[in-house]
């Protein structure tokens, strides 16, 4: 026995490594080495869960999670993982058990508390979503994803303000330059939530040079150039859309609005 947990071990490792390397095909090979060699080896089950999940095996990735749970009863990250199998799943009764299991097991696990968030919200138990979330961020206050989940929850409750405070908060947390896209998104949506056109087609244009821009991203962006009174500047970013995306029916909507508006300014001038 020995013998086989050390081998176990020794092909566990190379997994991991394999999985650090983004090799998944090979960290799936030999994480399920790894396992068959010692069933009993929850570590080895627990990486060889992600790598069939990565592999898009996602009934067998749950499978040898809920056998690492069994190995580790007092687990409760796995089980916070298993609830985000769950959810990504759809089994919104199984992910909130989970969840509430790691919970009973850790009380103070910001994760714990995520997880049943995200599964509230899903419910659409909205408010109840939001005081989980409050739970998690007070275990975990400098959690940027847990900050951004709330102001989306605060979007979802209709209340835009507090979710602009969150997102200029967030925002200030990163150096400047360094802001993530969504993260400028968030904001820039917001802010044309509340009629701030200037600073949302602000927010949005930084967003569009944090990366490639989807076609999404320039078709909010077109709008809030539009409502800032910057209509050249709105066209170039709804035409981008639509290169990048042809079929975007929105783009190609709110192109034929503006088309139309400016016809109309055109025949009133004459």
């Amino acid at each position: 026995m020995p013998g086989r947990l050390a081998a176990s071990r020794q092909l566990w490792q190379q997994g991991v490594a394999a999985m650090d390397r983004s090799q998944w095909g090979q960290a799936e090979q030999l994480l399920g080495q790894a396992v068959r060699a010692y069933p009993a080896n929850a570590e080895a089950r627990q990486a060889y869960a992600e790598a069939l999940w990565n592999g898009g095996h996602r009934e067998e990735a749950v499978a040898q999670l809920q056998a690492a749970a069994r190995l580790e009863p007092r687990s409760a990250a796995v089980r916070v993982r298993l609830a985000e199998m769950h959810l990504a799943l759809g089994r919104l009764d199984l992910a909130r058990k989970s969840a509430e299991e790691a919970l009973d097991l850790d009380p103070q696990s910001a994760a714990a508390w995520a997880a049943r968030s995200r599964v509230q919200r899903a419910l659409g138990k909205t408010e109840q979503s939001l005081a989980d979330l409050h739970r998690a961020i007070s275990y975990a206050p400098s959690d940027r994803q847990l900050r951004w989940e709330l102001a989306e929850v605060y979007r979802t409750l209709d209340q835009p303000q507090r979710a602009l405070v969150v997102l200029e908060t967030l925002v200030d947390s990163y150096p400047p330059g360094d802001e993530p896209q969504g993260v400028l998104m968030a904001l820039g949506m917001v802010q044309m939530e509340l009629g701030r056109a200037d600073d949302a087609a602000e927010s949005l244009a930084a967003a569009a040079h944090r990366g490639p821009p989807s076609s999404e991203l320039l078709y909010y962006l077109a709008q809030a150039q539009w409502q800032a009174g910057k209509g050249a500047e709105a066209l170039a970013s709804v035409q981008e859309s639509l290169r990048l995306d042809p079929n975007y029916q929105p783009s190609q909507q709110f192109l034929d609005r503006m088309r139309l508006a400016q016809q109309s300014v055109g025949s009133i001038q004459r």
